[in-house]
């Protein structure tokens, strides 16, 4: 078993269980600036909506410019 503060200061891509790069980010909220729907984002990135809506409103990925 892996000890939990392995990761601890992976952000990002770096983290191994990451799905999306930082560029699918800075894709993400570009799209959902020209108005697509979260439900549209979560369904081409692969990820749930609540992924997306944190990705939006800047509480997870906060590091991406």
């Amino acid at each position: 078993m892996v000890p939990a503060d392995k990761y601890l200061n992976r952000r990002g891509e770096r983290h191994p269980r990451a799905k999306l790069t930082e560029d699918d980010v800075r894709l993400i909220r570009a799209l959902g600036a020209e108005g697509m729907t979260q439900r549209g984002l979560a369904a081409k990135f692969e990820v749930s909506k609540h992924a997306i809506e944190a990705i939006l409103t800047r509480q997870s990925w906060r590091h991406v410019a």
